[in-house]
């Protein structure tokens, strides 16, 4: 083919070579022809493959799909879909390390258990594992056997090796067990490009396996009323690391610490003391892996990466920063944007939406926008220690969070409940120690606004500025799921708006108390004494 090319190249260059006498010499002719043509044939794969990647971005940014989502696709017949939570001992981990051959030291890991009228369907697990340079979030479902039921690839953020998501290589897993090699290159196909993303999957799910074989095979659920939802906690055949406070000797282990600029309480009652122990530092542990979430004085910390992105782009967030997001949209209407967790916050007012929640675990937000979410961050950790105290079954408990965040568990022994004071905003430490309200609460959440001895701090949206009048918000409700988070800002909507917020914040299901330089105003429910 080059003789050809260089015999055509001298027929065509004889021919001009009258018109042109400085044209170079043949042979550098053709040279220069020899480079386009291999330019061209080294080019057009890249260029027939561009669609192919470009579609492959679109989709990494809006393709992420929520577990709920892919589980009930899974489960078609599924009656009931309940969270459970394993609390893995050492030897449960050492066993899990070892099968999996990845680093395991989870105190609990949540999963998600799959009912019909008849009993378990099966088990979804959802997890994280370290791709080439990102972390590769999927889903790994499991029969009631322990079989794998499917893999789903959540959200899969590397550049290349996009065929992972593809059904030809999530296939392969199902039926697979650990008796199964579950290697890369021996009964699961590797995909080019993808090598170490394939392994991770592989070591995924091995540990996936592990966790269901320690934890959950060995104990199977406990014979009882039809259609009951069983903790981990009352299976037998296998001991927790945080097993049911005892019926024997009470004891009550309370720890303080200084957190996110402020301090954390936590009291529990009703069981052992070693139990108890272990308990509180699951809880602490929970705060410590929300910091690098929510922290926007952390510059690595997840809010902080997202605030200085340069453009309006849909960008792929974890759990729980698109569960606080979707929780703070949800306020933001609620409360008819008194709320605004934004930095300025006025300027909630200048759009529809402060931000869109696109596909899920996905979020975009406008070029000029930073999130603070301040006025609700503490509500939401304080609803995850709650949760993690209720799964490991204690009944009394009191969580305290700098004051302004609080949740009462059940009421301690001979008890109506927990007393809590409010300090009033009007006299700062050592002037006076009246409180502003006694509250006593049983399975209760209490969050409080106002400005003390850091001053105004709540800006009202619509002007931009403190508001003159409030001085404290008081916002009490039922312990749930979310219940924390709402009080919270619920609370900062009050201060911000004034008297004008009492009617949302009745109509989101909680009681109030407003404190402004004219006196105090309650919701016909508030109870100055006890909340039940």
């Amino acid at each position: 083919m080059a003789v050809l090319i260089s015999s055509s190249s001298a027929l065509f260059a004889g021919k001009a070579r009258k018109a042109l006498p400085a044209e170079p010499p043949g042979p550098i002719r053709a040279w220069w022809l020899r480079i386009l043509i291999q330019a061209v044939v080294f080019l057009c794969p890249a260029i027939l493959a561009a669609p192919i990647a470009f579609a492959h971005l679109a989709e990494a940014g809006e393709g992420a799909r929520s577990s709920g989502e892919v589980v009930r696709r899974l489960f078609p017949g599924a009656a009931s879909i309940e969270e459970r939570t394993l609390w893995p001992d050492e030897p449960m981990k050492m066993r899990i390390r070892e099968v999996s051959r990845l680093p395991f030291d989870a105190p609990y890991v949540h999963y998600l258990e799959i009912r019909n009228r008849s009993g378990i369907l099966g088990y979804a697990f959802e997890d994280e594992v370290k791709g080439l340079h990102e972390m590769i979030t999927y889903l790994a479902a499991l029969n009631a056997d322990g079989t794998i039921r499917a893999v789903e690839v959540l959200v899969y953020r590397e550049a290349y090796g996009f065929e992972i998501k593809y059904d030809r290589f999530r296939k392969q897993f199902a039926g697979k067990t650990l008796s199964d090699p579950l290697r890369v290159g021996t009964d699961i196909r590797n995909i080019a490009g993808a090598t170490i993303s394939t392994n991770a999957i592989s070591a995924g799910v091995r540990k996936i396996l592990a966790l269901y074989e320690a934890g959950i095979k060995t104990s199977s659920p406990l014979e009882g009323e039809a259609g009951r939802g069983v903790t981990f906690e009352e299976r037998r055949g296998h001991t927790p690391s945080l097993p049911p406070p005892s019926r024997g000797r009470n004891s009550t282990v309370r720890r303080t610490q200084v957190i996110w600029g402020t301090t954390l309480a936590i009291e529990i009652s009703g069981g052992g003391e070693g139990n108890l122990q272990a308990v509180i530092e699951a809880a602490f542990d929970e705060v410590d892996r929300l910091t690098p979430v929510f922290s926007r004085y952390d510059t690595a910390s997840e809010i902080s990466k997202i605030n200085r992105r340069r453009v309006s782009t849909e960008v792929s967030v974890s759990g729980d920063f698109f569960d606080i997001c979707r929780l703070a949209l949800e306020m933001v209407k609620q409360t008819n944007a008194a709320f605004a967790p934004l930095d300025p916050p006025h300027l909630i007012q200048n759009r529809e939406f402060f931000m869109i929640l696109g596909a899920p675990k996905t979020i975009r937000l406008d070029t000029d926008v930073r999130l603070d979410l301040d006025g609700i961050a503490k509500g939401y950790a304080v609803d995850r220690m709650a949760r993690i105290l209720k799964e490991a079954g204690i009944k009394r408990a009191l969580i305290n969070f700098g004051e302004s965040s609080i949740a009462a568990i059940g009421a301690p022994d001979g008890e109506a409940g927990w007393a809590v004071d409010v300090r009033d905003a009007r006299r700062p430490h050592g002037e006076d120690v009246r409180p502003l309200v006694r509250l006593i609460l049983k399975d209760a959440v209490l969050s409080v606004s106002g400005a003390y001895e850091r001053g105004p701090h709540i800006i009202n949206p619509f002007t931009g500025k403190p508001p003159p009048d409030s001085l404290q918000a008081v916002v009490v409700g039922p312990l749930g799921s979310d219940a924390s988070a709402k009080a919270d800002a619920l609370s900062t909507a009050l201060f911000a708006a004034g008297v004008e917020g009492m009617g949302f914040v009745e109509k989101a299901g909680f009681e109030a108390l407003w404190l402004g330089g004219t006196g105090r105003l309650q919701t016909k429910n508030f109870e100055d004494r006890t909340y039940r």
